[in-house]
Formats: structure tokens, sequence, C-alpha cells
């Protein structure tokens, strides 16, 4: 299962920003930060950006280039 949780901060700002775990299973793969104003079209698209730059820089550890990852 895939799941993007909001984990807050959980307060009376409708709108406001949030923190959000992408998780496959039960494990976390990345976080990010979302504005709930924007909408849920962005907050899939900056998921999936977290998620790709997680990958990338994995990736970029294991043939060390760590730097390129940024």
């Amino acid at each position: 299962m895939i799941a993007i949780i909001n984990k807050g901060p959980h307060t009376n700002d409708i709108g406001g920003e949030r923190n959000y775990e992408v998780r496959i299973n039960n494990k976390v793969i990345c976080t990010f930060k979302h504005k709930r104003t924007n909408g849920l079209a962005v907050c899939l698209m900056e998921a999936a950006k977290a998620v790709e730059k997680t990958r990338w820089a994995k990736f970029a550890k294991e043939i060390g280039m760590e730097g390129l990852a940024q």
C-alpha cells in the first residue's frame, strides 16, 4: 500500500503548511511540506518529487557522487 500521511502540525489554520510522509507499506520513504490551499494535485506532485529526490540521493550515494543529489 502507498500512503501519503499528514503529520501536522494539526492546528486550526485550515490552509496552512503541513508536514507529510510518503510510505510504502509501513516504511517511510520520504517527507515533504505542502500547503493545503494548493490542493490535491499539487500535493501529489510534491510527493512524487520528494520520492524521486530521495531515490536519486540513494543512487548518487551508492556511486560516490553524493554532491550531485542536491
